[in-house]
């Protein structure tokens, strides 16, 4: 079981509509967004630890997780949402979602954390649903 790992929240909040399966409770799900792994990106059905801070020694084992949908979108520069590259474009509410203020300063964060990589790379936005999970997870 492959680790994944988060240094911040997790986006326990309604997932994206678009994303919705008809599968589980709102409350058992969560969404993330990844860039393609370059050695096995994530596939669908893959089960995963969860973990807070895996290098630090504040590490915690938050649960375990399936990943239940992957849908590769690309940033889009205006925030609509439109077609990009052949993919969907990352709306403002998508990144809001997420925990940032509009697509604008999700593009900052990417470019700072990952260089230009994102605007020719489509992102995996994860939708997972807990499997079992400690108290420190999100409920």
């Amino acid at each position: 079981m492959r680790i994944m790992s988060f240094g911040d929240k997790i986006n326990d909040k309604k997932p994206v509509p678009i994303m919705m399966p008809d599968i589980g409770t709102v409350d058992n799900l969560f969404t993330t967004w990844r860039m393609p792994r370059r050695d096995r990106d994530w596939q669908v059905g893959e089960v995963v630890q969860v973990v807070y801070k895996t290098r630090s020694p504040q590490r915690r084992v938050l649960g375990t997780a399936v990943i239940l949908a992957k849908t590769p979108r690309l940033l889009d520069s205006r925030g609509w949402g439109g077609s990009v590259k052949g993919y969907v474009g990352i709306k403002h509410g998508e990144a809001w979602i997420d925990g940032f203020a509009n697509a604008h300063e999700m593009a900052k964060w990417l470019q700072d954390t990952h260089g230009p990589r994102y605007w020719d790379e489509p992102i995996n936005i994860l939708l997972l649903g807990w499997i079992e999970r400690s108290d420190d997870a999100p409920r």
